[in-house]
């Protein structure tokens, strides 16, 4: 083949107000190429007869560094993160059509920003109009770059690994603070911030998603973020948090009672989902696939919440009905469908077990090949996260689990041989998580 041009943008400053701005955070691909920390710059990697790395980023610029810290530019792009070539951004128009000019492919994620979108096309047709001269060649061939990079990102190295490592256990000591810090009346904000303060002074920069602290029937929203209400004795809270480590993210989730203590029906509900996930757990490993971890949840979940009285009838069919609105999202599709009525396990389990994880909390890659569910292999990490939701108002469920909420979940990495559970060290069984909440571990 000819050769090849690929073109990455690194992630813009966002307004939040004013002239104000978000925090910034690094596009994931730009920085599983590069490492380079800074909004406004362009990756340009060639392979011609020689494999070359091109920066573009902001010039150095002593007045507004005053202002908002200094910036590499770009003797610093070559100096502290190894690119071979490195211009200022003005310089951008001058320098990319001569980059573009004979060759044969160019690799670029189209359609993900349009200012992009409209500047690479331009500097296409710059590169065409010498052409009808003779002179050069356009890119003749477009290839959409995230594909091929996010097949590299969805099996991780060794140095990713312990990043992962890392922020999965600074986010295992937050969960593990939360459960003993919590008391009856204090607020699911309250929470937050000790858990969140716990992230950033173990050297985390920021948290991976927006924290979910949610208690009593506030578990039952899977997304619930507004973290407002005041916990109450005798409810469970379930926590969904994680921080990030050098952009790499970890996923935990665990529901304990407010008050240190599971009540009866509390823990025969939390074991379910316990065992549900060990099960998933066990699946998750070389050879298997997403959905048979999933299926090995789904079928624990149906088996014991008929043992509960959550359910009627045969585990094995409820377990089937739940499968089909993983592979058909669809229902009148489903070849197999509840009676008119009929409670099923996915009005009390209605997501999926597991998600991608790695520079993205759901991280990129593909789930299917050719419609068939990928085979997992051994640096993939992927979260294991049953749950079971009993709304208040579930009229078919025993009163006794009514408004119940709980989640399980952990990051595992597959391996040659048993899935390393990353999160491993926060507290997870009942006997565990009692005793965490009562500061005892």
């Amino acid at each position: 083949m000819g050769p090849a041009v690929a073109v990455f943008p690194a992630a813009r400053e966002s307004i939040r107000s004013n002239d104000s701005t978000f925090p910034f955070r690094q596009d994931s691909d730009f920085h599983y190429l590069t490492g380079f920390p800074e909004p406004d710059a362009l990756a340009v990697l060639v392979n011609d007869d020689s494999q070359r790395l091109i920066l573009f980023t902001r010039p150095r610029d002593p007045k507004q560094e005053t202002w908002t810290g200094r910036r590499y530019g770009p003797e610093g792009a070559r100096e502290i993160f190894g690119a071979d070539e490195a211009f200022p951004l003005n310089e951008l128009d001058s320098v990319m059509p001569r980059i573009l000019s004979n060759v044969d492919r160019l690799f670029f994620a189209f359609g993900k920003e349009e200012a992009w979108d409209r500047r690479i096309t331009g500097w296409i047709n710059q590169v065409r109009i010498k052409g009808r001269r003779g002179a050069v060649s356009a890119p003749t061939r477009l290839v959409d770059a995230a594909v091929v990079v996010h097949e590299q990102r969805i099996r991780k190295e060794a140095a990713e690994i312990d990043r992962m490592r890392t922020a999965a256990r600074i986010s295992a000591e937050a969960h593990m603070l939360a459960m003993k810090a919590c008391t009856p009346g204090m607020t699911e904000r309250d929470v937050q911030c000790r858990l969140e303060y716990s992230c950033l002074s173990r050297g985390a920069r920021a948290m991976a998603y927006e924290t979910i602290v949610a208690g009593g029937s506030n578990a039952c929203v899977l997304h619930y973020v507004e973290n407002g209400n005041r916990l109450k004795e005798g409810d469970l809270v379930l926590i969904d948090a994680g921080c990030e480590f050098d952009n790499y993210a970890s996923d935990i989730s665990r529901t304990f009672p407010v008050s240190g203590r599971f009540t009866r029906a509390q823990r025969s509900l939390y074991e379910v989902v316990l065992d549900a996930q060990e099960a998933g757990i066990k699946t998750a490993r070389q050879g298997e696939t997403i959905l048979s971890v999933h299926s090995s949840v789904v079928h624990v979940l149906a088996e014991r919440l008929v043992g509960l009285g959550l359910l009627e009838g045969d585990p094995e069919r409820h377990a089937r009905i739940c499968l089909q609105s993983t592979e058909t999202p669809d229902e009148e599709a489903w070849d197999e469908r509840l009676e008119e009525g009929e409670v099923g396990l996915h009005h009390y389990y209605m997501h999926n077990t597991s998600h991608w994880l790695g520079l993205d909390v759901h991280d990129v890659g593909r789930y299917r090949e050719g419609g068939a569910w990928r085979v997992l292999e051994p640096g993939m990490v992927l979260t294991v996260e049953p749950g079971i939701y009993v709304a208040p108002d579930a009229e078919a469920a025993p009163d006794e689990y009514r408004g119940m909420g709980i989640r399980i979940e952990d990051a595992v990495l597959v391996t040659e041989a048993e899935p390393e559970i990353l999160s491993e060290s926060c507290a997870k069984s009942v006997e565990e998580v009692e005793a965490a909440c009562r500061g005892r571990w």
